[in-house]
């Protein structure tokens, strides 16, 4: 055997295994994330391990991450400048309603 024809076995064998462990070897890896999952007398790392593992495979927790506020520091100018446009609208309303109550305090003293 030259060179070449043990670069092709070898090639040839990393394909086989390759389409093997993304079959079989995908297949019996969820089972066994499952099953971790599933059994009472795994230790609780190994569940939230197990359970990780599924939602990163899943895409849970990038879902999760898009539903998160974002960090202040992640924000810009423009979305920084709208929520403190935003509290302060809430601040004015808040004012208008302690406003309204002191008045409503005051007429039901005076009556």
């Amino acid at each position: 055997m030259n060179g070449r024809q043990h670069k092709r076995e070898i090639e040839a064998a990393e394909d086989d295994a390759l389409e093997l462990l993304k079959t079989r070897g995908l297949r019996a890896a969820a089972h066994a994330l499952i099953s971790v999952c599933e059994d009472p007398n795994a230790t609780a790392q190994a569940k939230a391990t197990a359970g990780r593992t599924i939602c990163e495979v899943t895409g849970m927790l990038k879902k999760a991450a898009k539903d998160r506020e974002p960090e202040a520091m992640d924000l810009s100018i423009d979305q920084i400048r709208a929520l403190i446009a935003d509290v302060d609208r809430a601040v004015e309303l808040n004012e208008a309603q302690v406003d309204v109550e002191e008045e409503t305090a005051q007429d039901s003293v005076l009556d």
